[in-house]
């Protein structure tokens, strides 16, 4: 979409790479998670037992 003022333009331009960003992030956040179930899976069989492993949260 163009704008009548290219102030407007050039914001809509910096949104919709924000959000190609963010989707790339989310992207790259979602296979970071599945290398660690698959890890903590791994890991689980080779010791033999089930793991109760938590993402620690940042305050």
């Amino acid at each position: 979409m163009k704008y009548a003022c290219e102030k407007c333009n050039q914001i809509q331009s910096n949104l919709d790479s924000m959000f190609t960003i963010c989707i790339g992030i989310s992207k790259y956040v979602d296979e970071l998670e599945e290398q660690r179930r698959t890890l903590k899976a791994q890991l689980s069989n080779y010791i033999g037992k089930d793991l109760n492993l938590k993402l620690k949260k940042e305050k």
